[in-house]
């Protein structure tokens, strides 16, 4: 698969004015208290979205929240209410809500846990159905990595392919169980200890791809930007290097776990003398490319 780098300079036209339904108006006096909500998925006449007391992360296209009771709706594309159910992980201690993913039919919630007595953090998998919100089997466990002592959310990085054959969720483990990936020099040693996971599913969540590679070696501090997975399963995960915490980044690279190779691969993507704000990735499936813009 061809990987390019593409700069963008985008222009907004607005052809036609679309006019807005109010689905639901928030209290004034309890401001601090509104729901705020995000839409899902769409599938057919069918568009699903949550509500929550917390706010969503604007930056990222994968939901992060922490809300033990967040409410999943199903609407036709009349925005007229089919059902409503609550995701309760009130029994799940420090549960976070990663991702929720339309996947093999089904609403799949991603939810993250803490087992302190194991000294890991679980990331569970709870399955409702599209049709009338029902939930699907229990919590399954899918993945798994070390308790680190300074925990934060997005620890668990999802993501599918365009056709909804493939899903991938990666996460990395730092050498010094406190989650941070800063290195001043390149030394081997340190970057080795730190490593990173690639698991792949099919259909209803077969796996096909489990991989555990050392970290890259790098100066300053890594970041995970974005990622995505293509038809065949080949995962490509983004990343970008800062020379300290005050200064923009000066380098990014593209990591390729392969679904037939056994080595780990990364393209550096740099401007000289220049700084780049932000990236993102497609997956270009028709033509065989990853498209870094």
């Amino acid at each position: 698969m061809r990987i390019g780098v593409v700069l963008l300079s985008l222009l907004l036209c607005a052809n036609s004015i679309v006019v807005a339904q109010r689905v639901e108006r928030s209290n004034s006096e309890l401001f601090s208290k509104k729901p705020y909500s995000k839409i899902i998925a769409q599938s057919g006449n069918h568009v699903f979205f949550i509500k929550s007391n917390n706010t969503f992360n604007s930056k990222s296209a994968q939901i992060r929240l922490k809300d033990t009771k967040t409410e999943l709706v199903g609407m036709d594309t009349s925005m007229n209410q089919k059902w409503t159910v609550t995701i309760d992980l009130d029994l799940y201690a420090g549960a976070e809500i990663e991702h929720i993913v339309l996947f093999n039919q089904k609403i799949n919630v991603f939810f993250s846990s803490i087992d302190k007595d194991g000294g890991v953090v679980n990331l569970n998998l709870l399955s409702y159905s599209m049709n009338d919100g029902a939930v699907i089997g229990a919590p399954l466990k899918i993945d798994a990595m070390r308790y680190e002592k300074r925990r934060e959310k997005g620890l668990f990085y999802i993501s599918q392919s365009k056709s909804n054959n493939r899903l991938l969720i990666f996460h990395r483990e730092s050498s010094d169980g406190n989650n941070d990936f800063t290195h001043k020099d390149e030394s081997n040693q340190d970057t080795a200890q730190e490593k990173l996971s690639f698991k792949v599913f099919g259909e209803e969540m077969q796996p096909l791809t489990d991989k555990l590679f050392p970290n890259i070696n790098y100066i300053g501090t890594q970041s995970i930007r974005d990622l995505g997975i293509d038809n065949e399963g080949n995962a490509f995960v983004l990343t970008s290097y800062r020379p300290s915490n005050a200064t923009p980044a000066a380098e990014y690279k593209l990591l390729k776990c392969g679904s037939k190779e056994h080595k780990l691969k990364d393209f550096k993507i740099k401007l000289t003398g220049k700084s780049i704000n932000d990236l993102k990735v497609v997956i270009d499936n028709l033509n065989g490319n990853v498209v870094v813009g």
